[in-house]
């Protein structure tokens, strides 16, 4: 997967991709990723490197992988 995500970091108006471990289940993992737009994100959605990484995943995941869009919030909120 080294190789697939060289490739993923290529991709047009990709901007930040950083991969996190939930820190009570670690096999609990999340993607998140940052674009320029979301005609990118979108772009991305439908390549067939998207659809071939998605496949490749199936095969060693334990369960299905879900996509979440988020966007920045407008007002600033601090978490404790």
């Amino acid at each position: 997967m080294i190789g697939v995500r060289k490739q993923v970091l290529k991709q047009p108006g990709l901007l930040t991709m950083d991969t996190v471990v939930d820190s009570k289940d670690p096999n609990c993992y999340a993607v998140i990723t940052e674009w320029e737009s979301k005609q990118h994100l979108n772009a991305w959605l439908k390549s067939d490197l998207c659809k071939d990484v998605s496949e490749r995943l199936k095969t060693v995941l334990k369960r299905p992988t879900k996509h979440r869009q988020f966007r920045e919030a407008e007002e600033d909120i601090f978490l404790l």
